[in-house]
């Protein structure tokens, strides 16, 4: 037997500062804030695609220091040429990368890049290739 997972649903982040970590996902990255979600304790929920969501709780709320640490979280995009250029117009500074990820054989598998949240949360944007593997 084996978990039967869909996909993943939201990812929860303890925000030093949650109005900082408002302004960086809703006006720079450009999600949207869903209030059909609701809201507990101050929390925000902004939709970044295809029934996922960010969670961002206020640090008072939701400590999280003790807990296991979060190294990143990724994001599939179209093209990572195109979130390249977006990110340079927003004057987001890109953290690592754009590097490519092959197979043994050398086919792609996908381009990232990774940039720094308000909160120190390293964000990868994935553009997978067309095929599969």
């Amino acid at each position: 037997m084996h978990l039967k997972t869909k996909t993943l649903s939201h990812i929860a982040i303890s925000c030093s500062n949650i109005e900082t970590s408002l302004a960086f996902y809703r006006d720079q990255l450009g999600f949207n804030v869903n209030d059909a979600l609701g809201s507990v304790k101050g929390n925000v929920k902004l939709d970044i695609g295809n029934g996922t969501y960010l969670e961002l709780f206020p640090f008072n709320v939701y400590q999280s220091s003790l807990q296991g640490t979060l190294a990143h979280f990724a994001i599939e995009v179209h093209s990572i040429d195109d979130t390249l250029a977006f990110l340079e117009e927003k004057s987001i500074p890109v953290l690592r990368g754009p590097f490519t990820l092959n197979t043994p054989s050398g086919s792609l598998i996908s381009k990232v890049v990774f940039i720094l949240g308000p909160n120190q949360e390293e964000i990868e944007f994935v553009e997978r290739a067309t095929q599969q593997y």
